[in-house]
């Protein structure tokens, strides 16, 4: 492809098999895309692949997959500011396997995910840094105990650092999710479909930041030094409702879900001083404090699917979520969709219509 402002292209292979061997089968894909790019602020040689295995014997399923995003080299520039990269890989794993048990018509599907990232150098207003998820871990276990009752447990741990152009480590942080949810499925008459659900979440995040004007290296940099330490974690339950249709040619899926904080708690301190010269003054900061309480914050979510059935191949979607935080002001609860101030429509914002066609 040829423009004013430089020549860009790209490349695409794609593989996929299927084997049969006594009692199962197997399905073997992979794929990569080779993006050569010279156009003006927008220099970029990269590649992504991907590999995945899906194996099937009675009673059970295995599932293997890999995900690799490499940046040979770029240099763009984003909002004005100039990004560099050079030889960096991304790589996500994933793995899992799947079991039935005819005699109680139980499910378990496990699956892991794990993998760590790197970024180039990036201007963060104040400081620049190379952002770095180090490591990733994830794991989603789903039981289906009968056709009425599935539940199902979900982990992402996250850490990461923040390197400076030297790659000196200037910042650290973590994050940990854990989710439980309940599944309560109501027999209705075919082709429809009631569930009702619960769940529970519990977050916790780190963060710990250590500049300096030696590790920063550049003369605009305001502080001598500054350090700061966040913590926060908090539990949100939620509940609420789905229905599903799925008729020959037409389905409909429809849910609404309240989620509630149920509590919080977090400290943030900071200490600071300012360079002593004629751009700055010298200042010096210390402070501790107590992250605000999210307890009795709510958000209400909708959503809504539809789709038609054109012919074998080709279907016509739409898709909504309607999200609608509440918070609690003076002991009300105030919808922020509601407010007059606000210039887009809830209830048009979003939408979406597709036509898909299948392969």
């Amino acid at each position: 492809m040829k423009t004013t402002a430089g020549d860009a292209g790209f490349t695409a292979l794609r593989y996929k098999t299927h084997l049969l061997y006594p009692h199962g089968s197997a399905d073997i894909s992979a794929s990569r895309v080779h993006v050569l790019s010279g156009v003006k602020n927008a220099v970029l040689d990269s590649s992504v692949q991907t590999v995945c295995v899906h194996s099937r014997l009675p009673y059970t399923a295995f599932r293997l997959s890999l995900y690799d995003w490499t940046v040979h080299s770029a240099r763009l520039k984003i909002n004005g500011n100039p990004i560099a990269e050079r030889s960096r890989q991304n790589r996500f794993y994933r793995a899992g396997f799947s079991v039935f048990v005819p005699q109680l018509r139980s499910f378990l599907h496990s699956d892991y995910y794990w993998g760590n990232a790197a970024f180039g150098l990036h201007d963060f207003g104040s400081f620049i840094a190379k952002p770095e998820l180090t490591a990733l871990f994830g794991t989603i276990q789903k039981l289906h105990i009968s056709p009425w009752y599935t539940c199902s447990f979900g982990m992402l741990k996250a850490q990461g650092l923040l390197k400076n152009k030297y790659s000196a480590q200037i910042a650290r942080g973590h994050a940990q999710f854990f989710l439980i949810n309940q599944n309560i499925h109501i027999p209705l008459s075919e082709p429809s479909r009631l569930t009702l659900f619960a769940s529970y979440i519990h977050m916790a995040t780190g963060l710990r930041v250590r500049l300096t004007a030696e590790n920063q290296g550049y003369h605009l940099f305001p502080y001598r030094f500054y350090r700061a330490d966040t913590v926060l974690s908090g539990g949100i339950f939620g509940f609420g409702s789905s229905y599903a249709y799925y008729g020959r040619r037409f389905t409909l899926n429809t849910a609404a879900a309240l989620y509630s904080v149920v509590w919080s708690s977090g400290t943030a301190d900071m200490h600071s001083k300012k360079k002593k010269s004629w751009l700055f003054d010298g200042e010096e900061k210390q402070s501790t404090a107590n992250m605000p309480s999210f307890v009795n914050n709510h958000l209400l979510l909708c959503t809504f699917s539809a789709s038609y059935r054109l012919s074998s191949l080709i279907s016509l979607v739409t898709e909504k979520i309607i999200p609608i935080p509440l918070f609690a002001q003076e002991g009300r609860l105030t919808a922020l969709a509601a407010q007059k101030t606000a210039s887009i429509d809830p209830l048009l914002s979003g939408l979406t219509l597709k036509l898909v066609i299948k392969q």
